[in-house]
Order: C-alpha cells, then structure tokens, then sequence
C-alpha cells in the first residue's frame, strides 16, 4: 500500500491507557500513515487545523467541551476530515461484535 493510500488518524481522548490502547492497535494496520493525540478539544482543533486528518475518533468525555461539541467543530473547520467517529459509537459496535461471537458458542 503507497503512503498515498494511508490515512491520518487523530485520536482525541484524555484517558492516557485508553489512549494507549488505540495507538497500539491502530499503528499497527498497514492503512495508517500517521497517528496524532490529543487529551482535549483545544489541542485537539489545533491538530486539525495544521495537518491533514482523514479520521477523527473523539471521547465524548472531554475536560474543556464535550466531544459531540468537538465533533461539529472538526467538521466546520476542516474539509479533509472524512469521518469522525464519537469512542461511544466504537464501544457500541464492539460490544454488538462481542454478542455476535458469543452468540456462535
């Protein structure tokens, strides 16, 4: 896969393990070019602001706006950003993979 093939993520989340956790899994996909963090909204805005961010995934949990806040601003602010996933939307979709796998025992 060529490097312009790869996306931007930017992961905003102020949970340092959780944090973690998503680099780890995440920097380890072929299609990830770059990872960028965040631990809140105002750092947050500045990463979308200076670099090209295909992928947003947000916390809605934030110590200075809440993430669906956040999200509306990604939004407004930046043309390249493709798709901004809220973490409550992950964990829904993990947990619906989880029943589904469960179900199959």
């Amino acid at each position: 896969m060529s490097d312009n093939d790869k996306i931007n993520l930017l992961i905003v989340e102020d949970h340092a393990l959780t944090l973690f956790g998503l680099e780890t899994v995440l920097n380890k996909k072929d299609f990830v070019n770059e990872i960028f963090e965040a631990q809140n909204a105002a750092k947050a805005i500045n990463m979308v602001e200076k670099n090209r961010i295909d992928i947003a995934i947000v916390d809605l949990g934030l110590p200075d706006i809440n993430g669906i806040e956040l999200t509306a601003k990604i939004k407004e602010i930046s043309r390249n950003t493709k798709k901004v996933l809220k973490m409550a939307q992950m964990l829904i979709a993990a947990r619906k993979l989880i029943q589904k796998f469960l179900a199959k025992l």
